[in-house]
């Protein structure tokens, strides 16, 4: 049986790989908030926003941060990105299974060794932003101690006016 292989990348070249896993999370993401909240995001507000996040790719890949790939058989799964906000704070980014993977342990497996990394890292505070129609994700996210909090400095949400966000701490 194939065991799920998650690793820290560590160069953009590698991160490559998880470009289609964000997209695919995006356009993920904009079909729900267009189910949940009727929230229309256009292509070109999409690849703005994904422009926006491949601008981070260097300050993710850093010491200080991280993009941690979930494969099995070298086939992408999932994906989970951690931004340095300041020596003691770093926000949980783009945390995403492959919906037909989903209830298979893999974001679990992620969750729990990103969470190791940033205590391992020596951050005190790890921020997320995510939508309340993320039902399994916000019960993820609670059951590893998350908590609501309210819009933090550098919410995504807020400088591309897609709102809705939960914010947890």
């Amino acid at each position: 049986m194939s065991t799920v292989i998650i690793k820290k990348l560590v160069s953009l070249q590698e991160v490559q790989v998880c470009d289609s896993l964000f997209r695919e999370y995006m356009h993920w993401l904009i079909q729900e908030l267009y189910a949940a909240h009727a929230i229309i995001i256009t292509p070109d507000q999409e690849e703005r926003l994904h422009t926006d996040f491949r601008e981070e790719w260097p300050s993710l890949i850093g010491e200080r941060g991280g993009i941690y790939l979930a494969t099995l058989d070298e086939i992408p799964l999932g994906v989970c990105t951690l931004k340095p906000i300041s020596e003691t704070e770093v926000e949980l980014k783009r945390f995403y299974v492959k919906p037909g993977n989903r209830g298979r342990g893999i974001g679990r497996q992620l969750i729990e060794l990103v969470l190791t990394e940033t205590i391992n890292m020596g951050y005190q505070i790890v921020r997320l932003e995510t939508f309340a129609f993320m039902e399994t994700a916000l019960k993820m996210y609670k059951l590893h101690g998350f908590e609501q909090v309210n819009a933090f400095e550098g919410y995504e949400g807020a400088s591309h006016g897609t709102g809705g966000y939960r914010d947890w701490e």
